[in-house]
């Protein structure tokens, strides 16, 4: 059995959570890391739908992070 959803059915979400990044000189850099499902991949599996076609009939989650500098923050 085949279970049919649509894509606005499937949840997105991240947090970000704030850090300090010291380099090799000294300097600290306030900084953020952000991580979570943020979206959806589309692919097809090859087999013919209900309308007989073959097309993007499979859904997965894509999770990921990313770290990035504020701006307007001092450096120390």
């Amino acid at each position: 059995m085949v279970r049919r959803h649509h894509e606005s059915k499937v949840l997105v979400g991240f947090i970000k959570v704030p850090i300090k990044i010291t380099d090799n000189d000294g300097i600290v850099y306030q900084a953020e890391v952000g991580a979570g499902s943020v979206g959806i991949d589309r692919s097809s599996s090859g087999q013919a739908t209900e309308t007989s076609e073959v097309g993007l009939d499979t859904m997965r989650p894509q999770t990921g992070w990313w770290a990035y500098e504020k701006t307007g923050v001092s450096r120390t």
